[in-house]
């Protein structure tokens, strides 16, 4: 009877940590599954790094990607002036030489008034070129290439930055 009753007893507690140890899967499951998603809508983050009388630029500090020796970065062009309904915009991706000082402008993206992609203006035989010190890449190039970053709140899209006040 002795060995029936710590039987049993040892029989239910397996139960019960096969159900606890079940429930706590489920959970971490449905917890990394939220990350996850939070992750996937969160693919970008855009600060902005420069600007002019006319044009703000941001850069997406998650668009750095090795390819060869390069690494590819995205920027924006934004217009300074307009409504925050108003989604204009262009998107320039580059590749970087870091150790050469070069790069090449490898697309070029012009997005409407209401965000939408209206024409790609691919660059398929550009050519690397010596970073000028007065180029665009050049006030861009220590982000990629030695991990500097901008100071400013990231938005997880142009878009949000717009719709934030351009700011």
């Amino acid at each position: 009877m002795k060995r029936f009753t710590h039987t049993a007893w040892l029989a239910g507690l397996a139960l019960m940590m096969t159900t606890s140890v079940q429930a706590q899967d489920a959970a971490a499951v449905q917890e990394n599954a939220a990350e996850a998603e939070v992750a996937a809508t969160s693919g970008e983050e855009w600060v902005q790094f420069s600007n002019n009388d006319r044009t703000i630029y941001l850069i997406d500090l998650k668009s750095f990607k090795p390819v060869g020796d390069a690494i590819t970065a995205r920027v924006a062009r934004v217009p300074t002036q307009g409504d925050a309904s108003n989604l204009t915009h262009r998107v320039d991706e580059y590749e970087i030489k870091c150790r050469g000082n070069q790069a090449r402008m490898m697309v070029e993206i012009e997005f409407d008034d209401k965000g939408i992609e209206v024409e790609r203006y691919p660059e398929a035989g550009a050519e690397f070129e010596t970073l000028l010190p007065t180029s665009l890449p050049a006030y861009f190039k220590n982000m990629p290439c030695e991990g500097a970053r901008p100071n400013g709140a990231a938005a997880d899209s142009v878009q949000a930055f717009i719709a934030r006040g351009r700011q």
